[in-house]
């Protein structure tokens, strides 16, 4: 059932994850010494600055409600509609262009692409959106992490 988790699937989701997590903070850093000039997320900034101040709306926010509507928009309703005109690698890059440019940063550019190419990879091989959402919500809260130990509260 595409609204059921599998103990499995949810192994596999996981392990592959793992897996993938090395690959992103390389990029991350890379990302970083390259293009250094270049500042943070609006959002994360703000996040930083008043981070104890709204941790809990941010909790909300970033780790439960974005990975919903983000994995539903991108992968359940855009991805799903451009797999229907084009084969599933121009789909699957097109929409992963589009995730990444919304989120309006040249740092975060090539992560959320990578980022964005693996959810839909996930979401192909299990034909569900919940395992997307799942690895969204935890890709989240691991930056959240990142962001709370950097903060200077």
């Amino acid at each position: 059932n595409k609204f059921e988790f599998n103990k499995r699937d949810i192994k596999k989701t996981l392990k592959y994850f793992v897996i993938f997590l090395p690959i992103i903070f390389v990029v991350s850093f890379l990302c970083k010494v390259i293009l250094f000039e270049y500042e943070e997320q609006k959002m994360v900034v703000e996040i930083k600055k008043n981070f104890y101040n709204n941790l809990f709306t941010n909790f909300l926010l970033i780790i439960i409600v974005a990975p919903i509507i983000e994995e539903i928009v991108f992968r359940g309703l855009f991805y799903k509609t451009l797999k229907k005109f084009v084969p599933f690698m121009q789909a699957s890059i097109i929409s992963s262009l589009i995730f990444a440019i919304i989120h309006e940063n040249i740092l975060s550019f090539t992560i959320l692409f990578l980022l964005s190419l693996y959810l839909t990879w996930i979401y192909e091989r299990t034909n569900s959106i919940l395992y997307p959402i799942l690895t969204h919500s935890i890709f989240n809260f691991l930056n959240m992490s990142l962001i709370y130990m950097g903060s200077n509260g």
